[in-house]
């Protein structure tokens, strides 16, 4: 490795070139990577800046059949250790380092455009190849040979490459629009007067690749096109794009909110190693001893539920009242829609279809109802868990784990059909007495709870129960009254397959009440999710 001056002269006296032999051999290979490396100064973990660079340059050097350039422009001298060479160049830039994180991405611009002046002051080439690389990434070994050969003296663009997730040792691919998410992804031609006289001149064609904003790395392929210098495409997976490891210009901005990786182009965990060690050179020891941790079965295994959890944890944003609120809209519609093809179910033209009706009953086994009912009563049953093992849940525990309980029991009893086995006993009339009575002897034992509630909870549940509980208990209770059974009660609330459409709009009102008021519940446990459960979203995560 050499290091040169913050200051390099233009004149013969000191041009800080290197050994003669290898300068003859890069003559005859003019490719260079361009490295920003940033400042001290604003790194989180300045070690980790550079074991990041101690790879994308051990990805570089394994290349085969081509010896490029690697210049790193830099405030602060890295510790390169067995990956220092001759081909490895470190300058050291002379203005003062940023010390505003968000000023990070001028800053790197500005060395870029000090790494151009220096190749023009200091080579003698008519033209050379220059890729913009981060110094978190990593580059194919067959990348720099492929150019070269190809050699259209135009551009390059990377569209298809790889994502590392730092944070779980998974590998992602990414099979086209690669350009688009990472930075490392252009290789540009320049002749020797395209390039910038110094690191404060921008009306060079080197130093437009980097007008940030408003041309990003997302448009050079058209900023490309516009100078003349249309592009190809590399047509293999050329770079791996490394993410959540924290120094990221990207993490930073966005206050380090995980980068998910894409299930849907994961690379198995013994492929992983193998690409990422034969082509990358990353995975296996080198000199200092450092091992990245690809994952393994587990760890991968561990790493894609725990990013499905969180995509699915995202689409429902419990953080977000307006999010619940399109939750409780969508089990109120959800109701409607069951209870409308309940109705349609009696209408004339399908009544000779008993398979179909029955499908779309509300109070049939084996129904769409009964499905959705299930999976209603399962939902608060889940909601309920997560409030009772929270901190705010831990004072009544007892209440929210019997609530959780009673509700993990309904949907066995909903999916498992249960109840049929007492059907006649509950549609007998001396049914209503004790079982108004126990539902009185619960109501009072979670009196004092309710009581403790928040108010607008309290009376959320309170409005639930009441219609759930009128719907259960309605149709029975007004037959009672009458003084009929439910099937003589003028055919209003028969149960049966033999139901006209009166009854079978009255039998969609009393099944309805009941997916209405456990709708009702479940807003109230999700509002209550918001409110107390502060640390449900790490707990997810």
């Amino acid at each position: 490795m050499r290091t040169v001056s913050n200051r390099f002269s233009r004149s013969k006296e000191h041009p800080p070139v290197p050994d003669t032999d290898h300068a003859q051999e890069l003559n005859s290979s003019p490719f260079v990577f361009a490295i920003s490396l940033q400042p001290r100064l604003v790194s989180h973990d300045w070690r980790a800046v550079e074991e990041n660079l101690r790879h994308t340059i051990r990805s570089i050097r394994r290349g085969r059949n081509a010896k490029p350039l690697i210049v790193i422009a830099c405030h602060d001298r890295p510790e390169l250790g067995s990956e220092a060479g001759d081909e490895v160049i470190v300058l050291q830039v002379p203005f003062a380092p940023e010390t505003d994180l968000t000023q990070r991405l001028p800053d790197k611009i500005r060395k870029r455009r000090f790494i151009g002046a220096w190749l023009k002051s200091t080579r003698g080439w008519d033209g050379l190849y220059v890729m913009f690389l981060d110094a978190d990434d990593l580059v194919h070994r067959d990348l720099a040979a492929y150019v070269l050969r190809d050699d259209n003296r135009r551009s390059y663009l990377v569209t298809q490459g790889y994502r590392y997730d730092c944070r779980s040792g998974v590998l992602d691919r990414r099979p086209a629009t690669f350009h688009r998410i990472c930075a490392s992804s252009f290789i540009g031609y320049f002749r020797r007067d395209e390039l910038p006289r110094s690191w404060e001149d921008t009306d060079s064609a080197f130093a437009q690749f980097g007008c940030y904003p408003p041309i990003g790395h997302q448009d050079y392929d058209k900023l490309a096109a516009d100078l003349g210098k249309q592009s190809d495409e590399i047509p293999f997976n050329a770079v791996v794009y490394t993410i959540n490891h924290g120094e990221s210009l990207r993490s930073t901005r966005i206050n380090h909110k995980i980068r998910e990786t894409d299930v849907r182009h994961l690379v198995l965990p013994g492929r992983a190693k193998q690409v990422l060690a034969d082509d990358f050179a990353f995975g296996r020891e080198d000199a200092e001893g450092e091992a990245p941790a690809v994952a393994g079965p587990a760890r991968f295994a561990r790493a894609v539920l725990g990013t499905c959890l969180r995509k699915v944890r995202g689409k429902l944003s419990l953080t977000q009242s307006g999010a619940i609120g399109r939750i409780t809209l969508g089990l109120f519609l959800a109701a409607v829609f069951l209870m409308a093809l309940h109705v349609t179910s009696a209408a004339a033209p399908l009544r000779q279809s008993a398979g179909l009706r029955h499908f779309l009953s509300l109070n049939r086994a084996a129904s769409l109802g009964e499905w959705y009912a299930t999976v209603q009563f399962l939902f608060c049953a889940v909601l309920l868990t997560l409030i009772a093992r929270s901190e705010f849940g831990r004072t009544h525990r007892w209440y929210w784990g019997t609530l959780a309980a009673g509700f993990y029991g309904l949907s066995l009893d909903e999916g498992a059909q249960l109840h049929e086995l007492i059907t006649d006993l509950m549609h007998r009339p001396s049914w209503l007495l004790p079982g108004l009575a126990m539902v009185a002897v619960l109501g009072v034992s979670y009196l004092r709870f309710l009581l403790l509630l928040p108010r607008r909870t309290a009376m959320q549940f309170a409005v639930a129960g009441a219609i759930f509980l009128a719907g259960v208990f309605g149709p029975d209770l007004i037959g009672n009254i009458s003084g009929a059974s439910l099937a003589e009660a003028g055919g209003w609330f028969c149960r049966g397959s033999d139901c006209d459409f009166s009854s079978s709009v009255m039998v969609a009102l009393e099944e309805g009440m009941e997916l209405i008021g456990v709708a009702i519940f479940a807003n109230a446990l999700l509002h209550l999710c918001l409110a107390a459960c502060p640390k449900l979203r790490t707990v997810v995560e």
